[in-house]
C-alpha cells in the first residue's frame, strides 16, 4: 500500500488564506467589479453584432435570390399597363388579370 505524505503546513495555511480571499461583491474592488462588468457587456455586445449581422444577411440574400429575379418582369408590365395610351382607351383586361396572375405566384 502506498502512503499518502503527510501534509505540508505551510500549504494548509496557504489553502485557508485562499479560502478566506474568496472574491464576492461586497469584499472585491470596485477596479475589479468594473473589470469584470466591463468583459462581460464587451461579450455581449460583440455576440450581439455577430447575431445582427448573419440575420441581415440572411434576409439580403433571401431578397437577392427570391424576389429580385422576378421583378423587372413584373415592372415593366406594370408600367406598361400605366402608360396612357390614346385618349379615350382603357387599360386591356389581359393585361390586368396578368398582372394580377404575376403578384399571386
Amino acid at each position: 500500500m502506498t502512503e499518502t505524505p503527510a501534509a505540508n503546513p505551510l500549504d494548509t495555511q496557504r489553502t485557508e488564506q485562499k479560502a478566506d480571499k474568496k472574491l464576492n461583491i461586497y469584499t472585491a474592488s470596485k477596479s475589479e467589479i468594473f473589470g469584470k462588468n466591463f468583459i462581460a457587456g464587451m461579450g455581449r455586445s460583440l455576440g450581439s453584432i455577430v447575431i445582427y449581422v448573419l440575420f441581415i444577411t440572411v434576409i439580403s440574400v433571401a431578397i437577392t435570390q427570391l424576389l429580385l429575379p422576378q421583378l423587372p418582369g413584373f415592372l415593366q408590365n406594370f408600367t406598361s399597363t400605366l402608360t396612357p395610351g390614346p385618349a379615350g382607351s382603357q387599360a386591356n383586361p389581359a393585361q390586368i388579370q396578368q398582372l394580377l396572375n404575376q403578384l399571386g405566384q
